[in-house]
């Protein structure tokens, strides 16, 4: 083949290679599809992009903080602070609104890559922006600040939180056999208490009578407080009324903020639901219940009018209407101890009235319920309603137990206690020995002591395994150590499995007056029959407590949902209950031997605590004075389904201990074997340190009794549970003075948190005389290392700032400062580089 040809055959080859088939046109139109969509969405991406970081959505954003934040700076102005910090400044929408800008700003420097020198002032002023929104978030999300007010002379450990609330629950569970399942604080071991018992006696025995001891704490140790709340449950709530959230012109903003409405606790068969919440509250005197009553006596001779509808045997008897008598009755508890009163009488000589208020729905159920048939023996049964079920035990067995195992009891307990001194003595010698004293013959002495008191706990076990009595599956034990039978009343101890003793005085002529612990969830009653007491017992016969007995009572009673119940006793036997009238509807009640009572409720009202209504406040100016006023939330708590309560909570103060607690400052709901107490306190902190203020000083502007300088000096000391007295402990710092203008910084001993104290405020002077000063100075003592007491004693309000993000935010301002100033010198040097060029 010739050399031309060859050529022309290449080139038709290569035509044909390059002429795409019809498989090839396809390919080749799916791949441009392809690409030109990853592109459309690269540009659109791209274009998006360079939007959220453009110079108008930033002219946007910053307009729209602006005004914003003069809308705030009013609204603190008209309302206060914590109406602008929950309104605006710590809503969701806020935050939504600077994660905007704080992206935006990370756009625009995106934007720009890659970056040259000329865009370093740019960069670093924005990334100065992004480190202080970072900053702002941390110490909005970790930060904390609290409250200490410390006495001159005394500890101070526990903060009042400035911010936040939270609800604590206390489980009470009958079957815990461990305080550790409480919460209590490990390592406090029993040495450790016992030296801390003996170097109490030994301070006694050194008679400090003349130096005020300096380490009593303000607030209960920690095993206390871990002990009195298991569960602590935050919970946001806002500045006012849930009702009054309608104040113009924050009411839109105060809809859009973060509350913890509903259920805000659900765990282990516990829900707590948060239902409304009252920032200003005070309790008011109620209106008392007023009855009128009417007494229709049997008589022997047909003289009177006859009513059809109330006598039983109209043919051999007659009834003669008396007159209506009126009657107010005020409100107690059913758990109240009113022994040694007279329930409240009518003139009317037969006739007892009582009038009560529950608790929970369970009492409600109990009271309304008829007690079962029993064979009640020759002094009666206890009747106990616990966990939905009942139990009856004979007070004849009570007896018998208490005969045969009471005096021995007794005797071992006393003679325990008495090793006990014995030991707490031997360990006060052996703590601080005099002269001549042989340490191993006490010790020696001491373990023998030690092994007493063991023999003795092992008979204490014994004798109480025998004179108690289990109430079924509930884990609760009883016994009785007293019964009055001219009273009828008997003095119960209730034991759960951990030993933890509940005391309840038992009337059984009363069965309302009863003294009940709430944590119990528990019904008891006392039922016997006079009559068989009477005829085996016929010394007892005389008694008064039997003639009460014999007569009709009528028990009211105002249950959890406000409805009024009543419950009626014809002699000893419980004959009638139901819901009582309050529409003044006659309710006849009969009684066995054919008289009626006429019973008419003329005015009721509601009350949510014995004699007292809870009264909501409007919305008030911070300026305002809210004297009395106190928060209170509305709760629903349902335990293991059975219990299911519906109340209001007061706030309670600052760490008050729960054996403390007002009847209006926590609430009781029963489960299945166990109880849970909710409370509502002021949110504390523990410093992790103990700050003792030596000395607080104040001086005031020339003329008039204004303070121009207040100041404290203090040292701080770590936390030492077994001895809260400073004396023999090195501070951590000692003698620091905080200014006003002059912080002191202390770190948290456990969290390693730190802490910048400020001066705050002050209270005081206390003079002798006034309450104050006399409760600190304890009856004569003096603050250690003064020979004279104090003419005045002040307390000092310091607050404690834990700002985790201050840091960030210095160095997010400092890079903003640094970065604008750079971009005006580099903007200068542009411009005068350019001047040059213009002259040349």
């Amino acid at each position: 083949m010739s050399k031309k040809k060859k050529n022309k055959s290449k080139q038709t080859d290569n035509r044909q290679q390059q002429e795409p088939g019809p498989m090839m046109e396809e390919a080749v139109q799916v791949q441009s599809s392809e690409y030109a969509y990853n592109h459309s969405a690269l540009c659109t991406l791209h274009s998006a992009f360079r939007w959220c970081g453009s110079l108008a959505v930033a002219i946007f954003l910053m307009a729209l903080l602006m005004i914003l934040l003069g809308w705030a700076t009013f609204v603190e102005n008209k309302y206060g602070a914590n109406v602008a910090q929950y309104a605006i400044y710590r809503s969701w929408w806020f935050d939504v609104l600077l994660t905007l800008f704080g992206l935006n700003v990370l756009c625009a420097m995106l934007a720009r890559l890659p970056w040259r020198w000329r865009h370093i002032p740019f960069v670093v002023a924005h990334l100065g922006i992004l480190i202080l929104l970072i900053g702002c978030w941390v110490t909005s999300r970790y930060g904390l600040e609290a409250q200490l007010t410390v006495y001159e002379g005394e500890l101070g450990r526990f903060a009042q939180r400035v911010s936040g609330d939270e609800i604590n629950l206390e489980i009470i569970d009958f079957h815990n056999q461990s305080r550790d399942s409480h919460g209590a604080i490990a390592g406090r071991s029993d040495e450790l208490e016992h030296e801390r018992m003996a170097r109490e006696q030994l301070d006694v025995l050194r008679d400090r009578s003349k130096i005020k001891p300096p380490g009593v704490e303000l607030q209960p140790d920690l095993d206390t407080l871990a002990n009195t709340y298991r569960e602590r449950v935050p919970v946001t709530l806002g500045p006012m009324n849930w009702r009054d959230q309608a104040v113009w012109p924050v009411s839109w903003l105060l809809k859009l903020a973060k509350r913890s409405q509903g259920t805000v606790y659900d765990q282990d068969g516990i829900r707590v639901e948060l239902l409304d919440y009252l920032a200003d509250s005070r309790m008011k005197p109620a209106d008392q219940l007023m009855l009128r009553i009417q007494k229709i006596g049997v008589q022997t001779t047909d003289v009177g009018l006859e009513d059809e509808a109330t006598n039983t045997n109209p043919e051999t008897r007659s009834l003669k209407p008396e007159v209506w008598e009126t009657r107010e009755l005020p409100l107690g508890l059913v758990s109240e101890d009113s022994r040694g009163q007279d329930p409240y009488l009518t003139s009317l000589p037969e006739e007892r009235i009582t009038y009560r208020l529950t608790k929970s729905n369970a009492e409600t159920m109990a009271f309304l319920e008829l007690p079962q048939e029993q064979a009640l023996g020759t002094w009666g049964s206890v009747v106990i309603r616990v966990g939905g079920s009942q139990y009856v035990i004979a007070v004849d067995d009570l007896i018998k137990r208490q005969a045969q195992f009471g005096k021995k009891l007794n005797d071992t307990l006393f003679a325990k206690q008495q090793a006990e001194i014995d030991a707490t003595g031997l360990r006060i010698q052996q703590l601080a020995p005099d002269e001549g004293t042989d340490i191993e013959t006490i010790k020696t002495q001491l373990a023998e002591k030690e092994s007493e008191i063991a023999r003795l706990d092992k008979e204490l076990a014994e004798f109480n395994a025998q004179i108690r009595m289990a109430i079924g599956e509930t884990g609760l034990s009883f016994e009785m150590t007293q019964f009055r039978t001219d009273a009828m009343l008997m003095i119960l101890n209730v034991y759960r499995e951990d030993d933890t003793r509940y005391i309840i005085a038992l009337s059984g002529d009363y069965p309302l007056s009863s003294t009940v612990p709430d944590a119990l969830g528990m019904q008891i009653m006392h039922l016997f029959d006079p009559d068989v007491i009477i005829n085996e017992q016929p010394d007892q016969a005389s008694s008064m407590a039997f003639n009460r007995a014999m007569k009709p009572r009528l028990d009211l009673l105002q249950g959890r949902d406000q409805k009024l119940y009543y419950r009626f006793w014809d002699g000893w036997k419980y004959s009638r209950s139901g819901e009582m009238p309050t529409d003044q509807t006659v309710l006849p009640l009969q009684g066995h031997d054919g008289s009626v009572l006429n019973i008419a409720v003329n005015k009721y009202e509601p009350q949510d605590y014995p004699g007292l209504k809870l009264v909501a406040e409007p919305f008030k100016n911070p300026s305002a004075n809210k004297m009395g006023t106190v928060p209170c939330v509305k709760l629903r708590v349902c335990v293991d389904g059975v219990g299911d309560e519906t109340y209001w909570v007061q706030k309670t103060p600052f760490l008050i201990p729960a054996t403390q607690l007002r009847e209006h400052q926590a609430g009781y709901v029963s489960g299945q074997n166990r109880t849970v107490a909710v409370t509502f306190p002021m949110a504390w902190l523990d410093l992790g340190f103990s700050l003792f203020l030596h000395k607080f000083e104040r001086k005031l502007e020339p003329g008039i009794s204004m303070p121009s300088h207040f100041s404290s000096l203090v040292s701080v000391y770590p936390i030492d549970d077994t001895n809260a007295d400073t004396t023999g402990r090195e501070p951590l710092h000692d003698y620091v003075l905080i200014r006003m203008n002059q912080p002191g910084m202390f770190a948290d001993q456990v969290t390693g948190r730190k802490y910048r104290v400020f001066q705050s405020s002050y209270q005081g002077p206390f003079h002798p005389g006034m309450e104050q000063y006399e409760m600190r100075r304890q009856g004569g003592y003096l603050i250690e290392g003064e020979t004279q007491p104090r003419e005045s004693l002040y307390a000092s309000t310091l607050t404690a700032n834990h700002d985790p993000g201050r840091g960030w935010k210095y160095l997010g301002s400092l890079m903003i400062v640094i970065g604008t100033l750079a971009f005006f010198y580099a903007k200068k040097n542009a411009n005068a580089r350019n001047s040059s060029r213009e002259r040349q």
